[in-house]
């Protein structure tokens, strides 16, 4: 166990699998194998080959024709080394471009892969909330919009009301980097002033992620020249770049600022042959974010948004972010797409209160202004943790008011379980109705 990293694997194909040493020869394209035996070298394979554990086969129902299984392989650590990019070229790369479906839903690494290969979160959920004084409450963070197109002085002006609103971090959105007429520095000094002012009126604090989303050999000296410049957090769009840049930028001693990993670019990797979202936030969360991003099943992507928006997706994607892993923090889940103050109960309920609270147009699309709409999501956030219903909140909170009579109280659809009872005398009535009672009691 301490030499390999285990990968987990959901396989649909045609039948033309019999038994494990047919499944085997699939999963050694992911380490020695090649399409035609090469004699002399059995030992060198059978030390670096991927090994298939165990698999559980599951019933097709819809066509017998296509064998599905569950797949548990063991990658040996002598193969890739403690090397990220080597590990992902093995277990998710030639395989998944083999016929069928090969879909990676988790990676377990031993100990000593994760401490030679990983520091994780500099922050973490601990680390920012002693940097904001927030001992239990949600985070708040806010995303400029409109994502992209924006001057400067207008950034500027959006961040000084959402500050004055009470939120604790305001970003980029994934589309605004450098480009005009939105230059990194010219944004930055014009935003950096702005929340300084709006700090000597409200004596708060708020960070600003600035995107230093670039070449991944320009990253570092990108977000170095910003905090030089005055900047207090990065963000970087963690798969469009590379895990690799994000990982540099979290292990930068120069970088000493909480950092957001966005998930921009992860919606292709997550394909029928492709990753599980969890295991690509934890990924994440290994590389160093203090704050992921992933898809409310709640807002825009929608709940049944497969493998992006879907609500179990959603909560094993907080799981992977806040679940024990050896000696790395957890990171901040931020379920995004859509959020708006009426849904901050659903998530407080759904992932718990270790939790940033973001939205872009949910804050700045209020109708009263982005800084009412910071002031209803803080007003939210201040209802869930005294126990009180939204509803009730908004009599004595006119922006919260706002939001919910724009936007609504978000309730959660209740979950349908089977009930053996109800079944039955659903069935019994139907039976009764088509057939007649005596039939029915046969």
């Amino acid at each position: 166990m301490d030499k390999h990293v285990l990968g987990v694997y959901y396989e649909e194909n045609p039948d033309t699998f019999d038994d494990i040493s047919t499944i085997e020869a699939s999963y050694g394209e992911a380490s020695t194998s090649t399409w035609v035996h090469v004699p002399g070298f059995e030992d060198i394979t059978r030390q670096f080959s991927t090994k298939v554990v165990t698999t559980f086969m599951v019933p097709s129902r819809e066509d017998p024709s296509i064998r599905k299984a569950v797949v548990l392989t063991a990658t040996p650590i002598d193969l890739v080394g403690y090397n990220l990019p080597m590990l992902l070229s093995s277990v998710a790369g030639n395989i998944m471009s083999l016929p069928g479906m090969y879909r990676l839903g988790d990676l377990i690494f031993p100990k000593s892969f994760v401490k030679e290969t990983f520091k994780g979160p500099r922050f973490g959920v601990p680390g920012l909330r002693e940097l904001f004084k927030a001992p239990k409450r949600p985070l708040a963070l806010a995303m400029v919009k409109p994502k992209a197109g924006l001057p400067a002085d207008v950034v500027a002006k959006q961040c000084y009301e959402l500050a004055m609103g009470g939120v604790d971090l305001i970003k980029d959105d994934e589309m605004t980097s450098h480009s005009p007429p939105r230059l990194r520095e010219e944004r930055l000094s014009k935003v950096m002033t702005a929340l300084d002012k709006a700090k000597d009126e409200t004596g708060k604090k708020v960070v600003y992620l600035v995107n230093v989303t670039d070449r991944v050999d320009r990253v570092v000296e990108i977000a170095e020249t910003c905090i030089k410049e005055g900047a207090n957090g990065v963000m970087v769009n963690a798969w469009a770049t590379g895990l690799t840049a994000l990982q540099a930028l979290s292990e930068d001693p120069s970088i000493n600022v909480p950092l957001l990993g966005h998930p921009a670019f992860s919606g292709p990797l997550q394909g029928l042959s492709g990753l599980d979202n969890a295991l690509l936030l934890k990924l994440v969360r290994l590389c160093g974010a203090d704050i992921s991003i992933f898809a409310s099943p709640w807002g825009k992507f929608g709940v049944n948004a497969g493998p992006v928006g879907a609500l179990e997706v959603n909560v094993r994607s907080a799981v992977a972010l806040m679940a024990p892993l050896y000696d790395i923090k957890p990171s901040w889940p931020l379920g995004g797409g859509g959020l708006h103050p009426g849904m901050v109960q659903t998530v407080a309920d759904e992932l718990g209160y270790d939790v940033v609270m973001g939205g872009g147009g949910g804050y700045s699309g209020h109708p009263k202004g982005a800084r009412a709409g910071a002031k209803a999501f803080m007003q939210a956030i201040d209802a869930v943790m005294a126990g009180i219903a939204l509803e009730e909140a908004a009599k004595t909170n006119p922006e919260l008011k706002d939001a919910i009579a724009v936007w609504g109280v978000h309730k959660r659809p209740r979950q349908a379980f089977f009930d053996p009872k109800k079944e039955y005398l659903d069935r019994r009535k139907k039976m009764d109705t088509t057939y007649g009672t005596h039939i029915a009691d046969q």
